[in-house]
């Protein structure tokens, strides 16, 4: 850049009578002139953010002036020297008027993708969301993901506490969810994983496609599809084979399918799904198993079915309207 006309700019040079005549020999300055001293004076003392559309317009129109120079009528009017230093501060100015440009809108996309969003499903109220890369989630009810706005970098991650179905679009970054317990890499596919915090275990099973579950010790266990993948506390892996899929994303459906689950994992699920607490006064039969299926059945039409197949009863507690006790029927 010209440091004869930055400090004409500044107003603390020696270079005032300089320009001031290079103005009046020249036939029309103005603009060119005004749209220079503009863009030394964003580039050199604002210090706020300034719209880059703005900067980019003026460019525009230098770049147009310039294009339209008149070289022999410029040698012929002025000497060579006073035009070479214009041309050399519209050069300076416009390299680094694009990275000024370039810089403001890396920071801008970078500012979006740091952004992190929320989703908290309420009880009962499965919701779905598309994430920045076209990859659909069902979140299953009081359950919560928290992903970025705009999918940014080497990876792509999301962190669930709850049950989801993802159907993960194919790419070559590769796709992970963070969960209680467990770390499932994606490569492109349709799964299911069920992470509840404060549950004895997670499980991811798969319906198409290919994951791997990381263990305690880091180590990817690939599943293939119709595997299940049951992880413990201790990040310690159960992998089933051949397992019915439909029994873990039937709640999209609005159906909870249990086949041989013990009566607390069954609770917890109608809790969500109905917004209550259960409460074991006999802790020993929480152990009990069942297989069930519902739908559109009322918690009471439940509660019938479960008292049918086993000598237990249901009551909602005095107290509290939204805790049912659960013990041995007398």
């Amino acid at each position: 850049m010209d440091r004869r006309f930055v400090s004409y700019v500044k107003g603390d040079g020696p270079y005032q009578d300089y320009w001031n005549q290079w103005k009046k020999e020249s036939d029309d300055p103005d603009k060119d002139f005004q749209d220079a001293l503009d863009v030394v004076k964003v580039l050199q003392f604002k210090k706020e953010k300034t719209n880059p559309f703005v900067l980019n317009a003026k460019w525009q129109t230098l770049k147009q002036s310039i294009e339209k120079i008149d070289h022999k009528k410029i040698h012929r009017q002025l000497k060579w020297m006073k035009y070479a230093s214009v041309a050399l501060l519209l050069i300076s100015v416009s390299s680094i008027l694009l990275n000024f440009v370039l810089d403001y809108r890396y920071d801008q996309i970078s500012s979006i993708a740091t952004q992190q969003v929320a989703l908290t499903t309420s009880t009962g109220a499965p919701s779905k969301v598309i994430l920045s890369d076209g990859t659909e989630v069902w979140i299953n009810s009081s359950s919560k993901l928290t992903y970025p706005s705009v999918f940014a970098g080497d990876v792509r991650e999301v962190q669930l506490e709850g049950e989801a179905f993802f159907h993960v679009t194919k790419n070559k970054v590769p796709f992970i969810v963070h969960a209680p317990r467990c770390e499932v890499k994606v490569y492109g596919t349709r799964f299911n994983v069920d992470a509840y915090p404060g549950q004895d275990n997670s499980i991811v099973a798969l319906k198409e496609g290919s994951v791997s579950v990381l263990d305690g010790k880091n180590k990817e266990h690939f599943l293939k599809p119709g595997m299940v993948a049951e992880i413990s506390n201790t990040k310690e892996i159960l992998v089933k084979e051949k397992v019915e899929f439909h029994r873990y994303d039937d709640w999209k459906s609005g159906i909870l399918t249990f086949k041989n689950r013990s009566l607390k994992e069954i609770s917890d699920r109608l809790g969500r799904k109905f917004g209550v607490h259960f409460h074991f006064v006999d802790p020993s039969i929480a152990s009990y198993k069942y297989d069930l299926s519902v739908s559109t059945e009322s918690l009471k039409e439940i509660f019938k079915l479960l008292e049918y197949t086993a000598p237990i009863s249901f009551e909602v507690d005095p107290m509290h309207e939204k805790q049912i006790n659960i013990r041995v029927k007398k």
